[in-house]
């Protein structure tokens, strides 16, 4: 999290050369730490950042360009192996209990296990993994593996509506993304760019969950809040 932080800090306070190679070192530090999606988070905010700079107009058509670029990025093997395929079983079935079973609006509490043991049989079927079954904690492995994506985790707790709620005090988060020019704040640019590439990075990990990380995200985010209230009455 502190690469991801340290790359937004790149991205905002260096300029030209200087500015490219500290983001490199950002990027070749990412990809040896094992986690592709670090390097994802770090290869979003570059995106973001070249995105924001064109007008609101321009970025329709960016937009497209940059989803076939996202697109081919996971085609790299690191989005492809085992431990992504068996992320995406999960998820669906997080999802598949949050919007058809829950209308959206429900979770199914705390205390219950991530998934059913008719669903963790679905891993040893499609990938040959029984660790849901018989795992580390063997039985109670369904109750204490999360599906290492923490935003589907709070869905499984308490919903989808509910989590929405999550992003309410953050808006500003997206407007500049779609309609407002780019910020000349650098230091709302610095935690804008931060999030973003923590929220990246929190979407394919085990992080809101345990206490030491979720600490860092909880104090980006709400810095974030208070600065964007905080100018806005200036």
């Amino acid at each position: 999290m502190g690469v991801l932080t340290y790359g937004a800090y790149a991205l905002v306070f260096f300029k030209g050369s200087e500015r490219v190679l500290v983001f490199l070192m950002t990027l070749i530090i990412s990809g040896l730490l094992g986690h592709a999606s670090s390097f994802f988070a770090l290869f979003v905010m570059l995106l973001i950042h070249f995105y924001i700079s064109f007008t609101p107009k321009v970025r329709f058509i960016t937009a497209g360009v940059l989803l076939v670029l996202l697109v081919l990025l996971f085609q790299l093997p690191q989005f492809n192996d085992n431990n992504a395929t068996w992320r995406i079983i999960y998820w669906s079935q997080v999802l598949h209990r949050a919007i058809i079973d829950n209308f959206m609006i429900f979770g199914d509490g705390f205390g219950q296990p991530y998934m059913s043991l008719e669903d963790a049989k679905v891993f040893t079927r499609e990938i040959n993994s029984s660790f849901m079954e018989t795992g580390v904690n063997y039985k109670y492995e369904r109750w204490v593996t999360p599906p290492h994506n923490s935003f589907l985790t709070i869905i499984h707790h308490i919903g989808v509506v509910p989590l929405l709620l999550l992003f309410l005090p953050i808006k500003g988060l997206f407007s500049q993304i779609f309609n407002e020019r780019r910020s000349m704040d650098k230091d709302r640019l610095f935690l804008f760019f931060t999030l973003w590439g923590l929220i990246v990075w929190v979407f394919f990990n085990v992080i809101l969950e345990l206490p030491h990380s979720a600490i860092y995200f909880w104090l980006i985010y709400f810095t974030y809040i208070f600065y964007e209230k905080r100018t806005s009455k200036e």
